[in-house]
């Protein structure tokens, strides 16, 4: 998974302490990002990664682990940890408010995060997807308080990664979408192919950093091109030789 952090030019990019948000265009599908980055803080001796997966099981996670070299099941509590949507489900069971629902998901993150923190000085803190967020009944000012308050816990050389999905016209989900663009660090929108089906592209990957010489600016952005496989997905700049990866 190192060729696609590698591929991207974030092979020299400081991680730590920074905010990294992954976009996702209807009909686009963004897992690959989430995979890779999975992947770029487990292969750090003391790195961790604390999981909030509000869109997949915990299962889904295990299989992509396992797909890049890593056993999840046998990292739990040391160097892995995961809320996922049915542990919020069993402990908000019964509350209707909803500031009560994100600080039983807070906390419920919380807990498994320090016991990562025990054994790992660099994690990761993913939420994927925070837009499931909404299927909760949230509305977008409740998801962006959220990730506000989480954003002022983390401590020193952690890293938050955030993907979110959105349908263009869809106020609420571009909403969340803007503010997670303009407080980032680091941003990766993925979208599908706009002019239809191509056997050679599948989608593309817009890549857009801070200048971290002027933090109120931001770099030039790269733009990508990706081929999703059976099992590799081949990213490429637009007439450039492609590089693959295992997914």
């Amino acid at each position: 998974m190192s060729s696609f952090i590698k591929g991207l030019g974030l092979d020299l990019f400081d991680f730590k302490n920074k905010f990294v948000c992954i976009t996702e265009e209807n009909n686009a599908d963004a897992n690959f990002c989430i995979g890779a980055l999975i992947s770029q803080a487990l292969s750090d001796q003391a790195g961790g990664v604390c999981l909030l997966a509000l869109h997949h099981s915990i299962l889904h996670y295990y299989h992509v682990g396992m797909r890049l070299g890593h056993n999840l099941s046998s990292l739990v509590k040391r160097k892995f940890n995961i809320v996922d949507s049915v542990d919020i489900l069993d402990s908000t069971n019964g509350l209707k408010n909803n500031d009560d629902l994100l600080k039983t998901t807070f906390f419920l993150l919380k807990n498994k995060l320090d016991q990562v923190r025990e054994n790992c000085g660099k994690i990761f803190i993913l939420i994927d997807d925070l837009s499931d967020f909404m299927n909760m009944g949230l509305s977008a000012k409740d998801i962006i308080s959220f990730v506000q308050y989480l954003r002022l816990s983390l401590e020193n050389e952690e890293t938050l990664v955030i993907s979110s999905h959105y349908n263009i016209g869809d106020r609420e989900q571009e909403f969340i979408k803007n503010f997670l663009t303009l407080t980032c660090d680091l941003r990766l929108d993925v979208r599908s192919l706009e002019t239809g089906f191509s056997k050679e592209v599948t989608g593309s990957i817009t890549l857009t950093r801070k200048d971290m010489n002027n933090v109120s600016s931001w770099s030039p952005s790269a733009f990508y091109h990706y081929k999703t496989g059976e099992r590799t997905i081949k990213v490429f700049s637009p007439g450039n030789i492609s590089f693959s990866y295992t997914v």
